[in-house]
């Protein structure tokens, strides 16, 4: 059963997958949420995350099928360097944050 303020969103579904990501190479919680309140350090990251990281991440695509423009939603995966995968995770789970408190706010 979901809660009310359970959200379904882009947001919340790439940061599991993110938080996926991490868990497979760091001992985290799997509640995205809680990532956000327990900062990552960069050293724990550095050292624990190998030097390419494959990150899956839910993306709309634009399609034309038999001439009609239609948008696809996809799990996209991709391989990233570390560096940008910190950089990518850092600003993708500070707006996560800032959604959730949102979302928190509405209901």
């Amino acid at each position: 059963m979901l809660s009310i303020v359970s959200c379904l969103c882009f947001k919340h579904q790439n940061a599991t997958l993110l938080v996926k990501t991490l868990r497979k190479h760091i001992d985290v919680t799997a509640n995205p949420e809680k990532v956000t309140e327990n900062k990552l350090s960069e050293d724990l990251l550095r050292d624990k995350l190998p030097d390419e990281v494959t990150l899956s991440q839910w993306t709309r695509n634009k399609t034309d099928a038999k001439g009609k423009k239609k948008t696809a939603t996809r799990i996209v995966e991709k391989v990233v360097p570390i560096e940008q995968f910190k950089e990518q995770s850092s600003t993708q789970l500070g707006e996560f944050k800032q959604h959730v408190d949102r979302v928190h706010v509405q209901y």
